[in-house]
């Protein structure tokens, strides 16, 4: 049946990334004796299917074709359907490959046989997306053809269901960029406004699971602060208990870290003035089993910060006293009181990290405690802005999650003994490989620090070879690290690793990308002419 390529290419199916595969079988069908003539190999070769196909190409057809060999201005071709054909160069073929995909230009017809031209790298791309367009049935405009190229520039496929798929997604969400929108289709996120909202946040370094619970926590101290004003009758103080011993439960719960010795944290006279003010409210109620066991623990210095917060609660709800007692404690000792409740329940303790299900089980925890502090009625009323960090946390747990199925990140909320850091690891080492043992890891581990400010350690490991490189804000930071290193080069030669140490400022080291450095980071930079039309005549 005879086929004019100007119709041929109004059947496009699919569009779709050449595999090296085929590029590679390709040009050994292309091999031939070096006696004989190109020319003559190509005539021999070309099928009768390419032969019917010569016949009926017109001038200005343009199509896509692998070159199986090319020499002396003569070119065998083989398209997508298979079939081979000759053609002369009408220019230089200078540049050209066994074995590359590119789009030619039908130049003219005569009896010597047809010749074409290769399309430039623009016209290339204007075809591509004209076909693709034509295949999902969409307009071709301005804004559909950025789709295409937004598609080409992640290296996904350009088939009508992922055009049209993206196509309803943007329409769908017409705030969000269309690379986004495409890079979650990538990583097989759901496009949801929650996912959408999380990756905006990873790109502009908004993202921190520490920024939300440090909200929490200021707004735990605000809430109790106001209870506090409110606590002049017994009726508001038992709400308040209330609240406090629900928050407590659902805190502590499946906390495995041990609470600390309130006297780690607060000087003799504080805790002092506490068991004074615990005995003035309870008046001649101090044997009363609550008031009795806080103040035991306390006398002994046995009261953790978990025993303190709850035997507060039981107090205030079981006895008479329990308004003033909330009056007397004020709201400085209260704050100080939540902020190390939620240190030590809401973050990550760094004896954890060295744990393999440390990190695992941490945001399995604190996600389960999130969703129960949501459930409760009396919590959620009461919290205002305080859900809004919960609902974060959530999404950016179950974001993190999502992209732990193609990668390897994670983030640490780290709390020490007087500060707070946020940490971050990136795995540039593709997980495919990492499953298969790979002996090159590659990582890079990002801490913001209270004392040294911004730290970024760029890790790569081959076998027992660890080289490691520093960068830091200031010569002074990177001379203190650097006073320290053989703390840890004798900790890593213990272990049997090999170990070489680089320091540098952050101003020499290119600012990282989450996008391009990490989530883009293996996507090939393939032309626009390694992608075909799959044809069916």
């Amino acid at each position: 049946m005879p086929v004019n390529l100007s119709s041929l290419f109004s059947t496009v199916n699919e569009v779709s990334p050449v595999n090296n595969k085929e590029a590679q079988s390709a040009e050994n069908a292309g091999n031939t004796s070096g006696t004989q003539n190109i020319s003559g190999t190509i005539q021999k070769t070309a099928d009768e299917a390419g032969i019917a196909m010569l016949k009926n190409m017109l001038k200005g057809d343009t199509f896509s074709g692998q070159i199986i060999n090319v020499s002396d201005g003569n070119a065998l071709l083989q398209l997508t359907n298979g079939s081979l054909i000759n053609a002369k160069l009408a220019e230089s073929a200078k540049g050209l490959a066994n074995g590359q995909i590119q789009t030619f230009i039908v130049d003219g017809q005569s009896s010597d046989g047809i010749t074409v031209k290769l399309l430039g790298t623009k016209q290339q791309e204007n075809v591509i997306i004209s076909k693709a367009l034509e295949a999902a049935g969409l307009d071709n405009n301005e804004e559909n053809a950025g789709l295409v190229k937004t598609l080409l520039s992640l290296n996904m496929p350009i088939d009508a269901k992922t055009l049209g798929e993206l196509a309803k997604t943007v329409l769908e969400f017409p705030d969000t960029s269309d690379a986004t929108i495409a890079n979650l289709m990538r990583l097989q996120i759901p496009v949801t406004q929650e996912n959408i909202t999380q990756f905006e946040a990873y790109k502009s370094y908004e993202h921190s699971v520490l920024s939300d619970i440090n909200t929490m926590e200021d707004g735990f101290s605000q809430l109790f602060n106001s209870m506090i004003s409110d606590s002049g009758d017994a009726q508001s103080a038992q709400q308040s208990a209330s609240l406090f011993d629900n928050l407590t439960e659902i805190l502590y719960d499946g906390n495995k870290t041990e609470s600390t010795n309130i006297s780690d944290v607060f000087d003799n006279d504080t805790i002092n003035s506490l068991k004074d003010i615990i005995k003035e409210a309870a008046g001649s109620q101090t044997d009363s089993s609550s008031v009795k066991q806080l103040l035991d623990k306390l006398n002994n210095n046995q009261a953790s910060i978990h025993d303190v917060i709850s035997g507060l609660a039981d107090i205030i709800k079981n006895d008479r006293s329990g308004q003033t007692l909330l009056k007397n404690i004020g709201s400085d000792f209260l704050g100080r009181l939540i902020k190390e409740m939620t240190n030590e329940t809401l973050k990550l303790n760094p004896s954890d990290v060295a744990n393999p299900d440390g990190i695992k089980n941490y945001y399995k925890r604190i996600k389960n405690v999130m969703e129960k502090m949501s459930e409760n009625s009396e919590l959620s009323d009461k919290a205002g802005d305080i859900s809004k960090s919960m609902e974060s946390i959530k999404s950016n747990i179950d974001f993190m999650n999502d992209l732990n199925k193609n990668m390897t990140y994670f983030q640490m909320p780290l709390r020490f003994s007087q500060s707070d850091a946020n940490g971050e690891l990136y795995v540039f080492t593709n997980k495919k490989a990492l499953a298969q043992g790979t002996d090159n890891v590659s990582a890079l581990l990002h801490l913001d620090m209270e004392n040294l400010g911004p730290v970024d350690v760029f890790v790569r490991l081959n076998k027992k070879n660890v080289s490691t490189n520093f960068c830091l804000e200031s010569e002074e930071l990177l001379d203190f690290v650097y006073s320290n290193i053989d703390k840890l080069n004798a900790r890593l030669k213990a272990l049997g690793y090999n170990t070489t140490f680089e320091m540098k400022l952050n101003s020499e080291q290119k600012d990282f990308d989450f996008v391009n450095d990490f989530v883009d980071k293996d996507i090939p930079k393939n032309k626009t002419s390694q992608y075909v039309f799959d044809v069916k005549a």
